[in-house]
């Protein structure tokens, strides 16, 4: 059977890299000038590190591992795919495109729904971790007690 948080962290990596493709190429079209974009290029980067700690250090590193860590990896990661869609979003509507000459708002608008989706399976993935910890943390003997 496939571990279903490996299978989320997939999903991750593939949406990540699909935002960054497609967020490069309205970066590279505005050559840089618009904010949203380039945030969702470094969410794509920050993504792929954010998947090496939580990925790798259990496996590889278990010195280096910690669930407050992970938490945090999780909601800082969560959050900035949320402002980078929201971001994205709301500054496609103010793109003045002049008809007959290529505009990326198609592109923009696929980043952002990918960045959406994004958003979504960190926000699931930081729902299962904040579930495993609280059902840890009831199985931990109570310091206090001793």
């Amino acid at each position: 059977m496939v571990n279903p948080i490996l299978l989320l962290r997939v999903t991750q990596g593939v949406l990540a890299f699909i935002v960054l493709g497609v967020a490069a190429y309205v970066v590279d079209f505005h050559n840089g000038a618009i904010d949203a974009p380039n945030f969702l290029v470094f969410d794509s980067v920050w993504t792929f590190i954010a998947l090496g700690y939580v990925v790798a250090t259990p496996m590889f590193f278990p010195d280096l591992h910690n669930r407050w860590a992970v938490l945090g990896v999780e909601a800082i990661t969560m959050v900035f795919w949320f402002a980078g869609f929201i971001a994205l979003a709301v500054e496609i509507n103010r793109w003045k495109c002049i008809a007959g000459f290529e505009c990326p708002t198609s592109a923009a608008r696929a980043a952002a729904v990918f960045g959406a989706f994004e958003w979504l399976a960190w926000a699931t993935s930081l729902g299962l971790i904040v579930r495993a910890l609280i059902q840890y943390g009831k199985a931990e003997p109570d310091a206090d007690a001793v």
